[in-house]
């Protein structure tokens, strides 16, 4: 899909990197509290549906970036956890249910497209969960973003996980833009961002395009899928749910203001909803 930017043509190019599975009550909380919604989802027999994993490309005048790195295959070796901890492996393991093959993983999709990474000016992280940063073996070399408020304060991050050359730049959101969001600019056009949208993890962020006609807001964990932040519904693994419906309430003021496309990275609907240019409403 391309829309047009005070900076020229932008072109946004969706990449599914596998599915994942979680326990029902880990995506649709039952309580407003994070002790009793991780306990909650802990205790769930129930899975969902395989939900896909989405990583963004964004082909802008500037340089391409990438949102998210998506997961890889190794997820599912009985080893891969080892080095993080029994307990840590025990939740991966029991809690989430990962189907990604190496010809879904985001390098080898980007080598299709013919991207390499000399071509990508910068990698951005949106928080620091297994499904969002498990590609990021593929891009040694790339400058890959990270907020510091997310680095310091990690919820559930395994940084056992990390590749050893990974040494984010941390940045921090602290010019405002439109409708209350804290943001940090990527673009020298402005028309780009990182904007902090706290909740999920503390540093949880999303990544704001705005476009002369219509907005996208690529909108990482903030909800699981576009009808969680109409009904103000939240997930089990949230970390403030205080904080995460502040977050919902200026989403939404910003989408009540100005025409956007919202795009959740494990929305089943988000592909369909770019390529049909169907704004939240």
């Amino acid at each position: 899909m391309k829309l047009n930017s005070n900076a020229g043509e932008v072109e946004i190019i969706p990449i599914q990197t596998g599915t994942v599975a979680v326990k029902q009550r880990f995506r649709d909380a039952r309580f407003k509290n994070s002790i009793l919604g991780k306990l909650d989802f802990l205790m769930n027999k129930d899975f969902t549906e395989q939900m896909p994993i989405w990583v963004w490309v964004v082909k802008h005048p500037e340089g391409i970036f990438v949102i998210d790195t998506g997961e890889n295959a190794h997820v599912n070796d009985k080893t891969y956890f080892d080095k993080a901890g029994a307990f840590t492996k025990w939740v991966n393991k029991s809690q989430f249910n990962f189907e990604v093959t190496h010809n879904e993983e985001i390098g080898v999709q980007l080598k299709r497209l013919g991207i390499d990474n000399q071509q990508i000016k910068q990698v951005i992280i949106t928080h620091l969960h297994i499904d969002h940063f498990d590609g990021l073996h593929d891009f040694e070399g790339v400058e890959v973003l990270v907020h510091d408020i997310e680095w310091k304060n990690p919820n559930f991050a395994i940084p056992s996980l990390y590749p050893e050359w990974f040494k984010p730049s941390l940045i921090s959101t602290n010019k405002s833009v439109e409708a209350g969001f804290n943001a940090y600019p990527l673009t020298e056009s402005n028309d780009l961002f990182v904007i902090h949208t706290p909740g999920h993890t503390t540093g949880h962020c999303s990544i704001l395009l705005k476009g002369t006609d219509f907005s996208v807001i690529f909108a990482g964990d903030a909800v699981y899928y576009q009808q969680q932040l109409r009904d103000e519904t939240f997930s089990g693994g949230i970390q403030n749910f205080k904080v995460a419906g502040k977050t919902y309430h200026t989403l939404r003021e910003y989408m009540s203001k100005q025409p956007t496309i919202f795009l959740p990275s494990h929305d089943k609907n988000a592909e369909r909803r770019l390529e049909n240019l169907e704004m939240y409403h």
